[in-house]
């Protein structure tokens, strides 16, 4: 899974640039794996200014990069470029080299996590080796997440190569005394997708909308909302009375009267269609990339007239969310999110994580939540029970917006909460005994994968049943002359990762042995 940010709206700063500011190259830049990098006003055909975006400092790979649209231009949009984006470079003195990693890891104990909310970075060694891709870039100061990047241990780590960056060795053009990057500090989730929240000090994470993490645990446990009074009451029904349960504790009162009907919660109104990520959708379903687009991608109507990240002409382009409060698009793509009858399905490790329709999303928690703005609009559903009034067996029909479970019954009294989680019941099993059973052959699959990282370098595993075998990996791009050859050896399980110092994007990487392939992928 990728998290995209898009194109960033340009306000004239009063430092690095007249469009930009100092960070901003590293920051926007390098984490796009743009080198040569831009502020570019975007006018439609009658001239008139529609956006200002960073993007890539070639008009033709800006063309490329924000579609048919032009980063919300138009039809028959062009760019003009306000200034050139350049390093941050600043009047540091060469610091005396130092291997002492103590001083810039200062704590010693885990952390423990608990009940405290002080803000701030982690005043602990937060846990790493949870298995998580995803990373989180906290200022120091406030414990904000201020971005995010898929990572490894050894480079994002807190004895990766970042934070133990040489004191005496220049990166982008100038020397980090403290580790890279100055004034925030990664640190590793256990997802592989990307959350923005807060840190506090004693190691526990907040992301948006109040679920808590606490340190080393890879589950969210979601606040849960009190009903107000009055909405979304729910009707209790047994054989023998009918009851309306206020959300506050109270009496039931049976009486004879037939049941009445539960009043839903209301339905989110569907807003117009505007500016917004439009996801590019493959003929085989996956998303291919997300562009930035306005009312006139509204309809769902529109379709791609030319090949966009491995996507063929005539792709259709459909919604898939909202802008944030300050106009910065964002969007998920790669062959793990697929689209099908209006629902975007982002699945990890074959399992559905989250899906989108029209700007909103459900994770797996039942969290529903505004991809804009990212607020919580209905938290993980949790139902307490309560005690039965009169026997042990009774129904309970709830309003259909409290609960994804239609009708629960309940056998013993239950006094503990139950989360009401989406299950799928099997049918009955057939009777197999009378059949043969086939003994399946059991072959391994030659694979590569291949990440490009946010520093730019570009990460590739393969796996195969060849073990101690020399292998070729062969990297090409369409329209491009130029062609890249890495000789490798598997080791005694038939693998090998290595990485290449070439940001790999657009590429497709073959993998070879002798003259005869055995897979290849693109690089998204």
């Amino acid at each position: 899974m990728v998290f995209s940010l898009l194109v960033v709206g340009v306000q004239p700063a009063t430092a690095g640039g007249t469009y930009w500011q100092d960070g901003d190259y590293e920051r926007i830049c390098l984490t796009m794996g743009w080198t040569d990098c831009a502020v570019w006003k975007i006018v439609d055909r009658d001239g008139i200014e529609k956006n200002r975006v960073i993007g890539p400092g070639s008009l033709s790979v800006l063309t490329q990069t924000c579609g048919s649209n032009f980063c919300g231009g138009g039809e028959s949009a062009t760019a003009i470029k306000l200034e050139t984006l350049a390093p941050w470079v600043t009047p540091t003195p060469t610091p005396n080299p130092t291997a002492n990693t103590t001083l810039r890891i200062p704590f010693t104990e885990p952390c423990t996590g608990g009940s405290d909310r002080t803000p701030g970075l982690p005043q602990c060694l937060m846990p790493e080796g949870l298995g998580g891709s995803a990373w989180n870039l906290v200022d120091n100061n406030s414990g904000v997440v201020v971005n995010g990047a898929i990572c490894s241990e050894g480079v994002c780590g807190r004895n990766g190569e970042w934070r133990q960056w040489p004191a005496d060795r220049k990166l982008n053009d100038r020397l980090w005394p403290t580790g890279y990057p100055e004034g925030a500090t990664y640190i590793q989730t256990p997802f592989d997708h990307a959350y923005w929240g807060r840190y506090f000090t004693n190691g526990v994470y907040e992301v948006n909308g109040g679920g808590i993490i606490q340190p080393g645990s890879s589950t969210i446990v979601w606040p849960v909302q009190t009903p107000v009074p009055g909405v979304d009451t729910r009707t209790v029904t047994s054989e023998t009375s009918t009851a309306a349960v206020a959300p506050e504790t109270s009496t039931p009162i049976s009486t004879p009267s037939p049941t009445p009907t539960p009043t839903a919660t209301p339905a989110p109104v569907s807003e117009p269609r505007g500016l917004g990520g439009y996801a590019v959708i493959h003929p085989d379903g996956h998303v291919c990339g997300v562009i930035v687009g306005n009312s006139y991608f509204g309809n769902n109507d529109r379709t791609m007239t030319s090949e966009y990240m491995g996507c063929p002409v005539g792709s259709p382009i459909i919604f898939q969310t909202k802008p944030s409060p300050t106009g910065n698009v964002a969007g998920w793509h790669g062959s793990n999110v697929t689209y099908s009858s209006g629902v975007f399905t982002i699945t990890n490790n074959g399992q559905v994580a989250m899906t989108i329709s029209d700007g909103i999303a459900t994770d797996s928690t039942g969290r529903i939540w505004d991809t804009g703005s990212g607020v919580t609009l209905r938290a993980a559903t949790v139902i307490t029970p309560s005690t039965p009034p009169q026997s042990d067996t009774t129904t309970v029909t709830s309003a259909p917006s409290s609960t994804i479970v239609d009708t629960i019954t309940a056998t013993t009294r239950i006094e503990t909460a139950t989360a009401i989680v989406p299950v799928s019941i099997p049918a009955p099993d057939e009777d197999l005994s009378t059949l043969d059973e086939i003994t399946p052959e059991e072959e391994i699959i030659d694979s590569i994968d291949a990440v490009v990282q946010s520093n730019g370098t570009t990460r590739i595993q393969v796996s195969t049943g060849y073990n101690l075998t020399a292998l070729t990996v062969v990297a090409t791009k369409k329209g491009s002359k130029k062609k890249y050859t890495y000789k490798i050896t598997t080791n005694v399980d038939g693998e090998r990762k290595f990485k290449s110092g070439l940001n790999l994007r657009g590429y497709t990487v073959v993998l070879y042995k002798g003259t005869t392939e055995l897979d290849r992928m693109y690089i998204s």
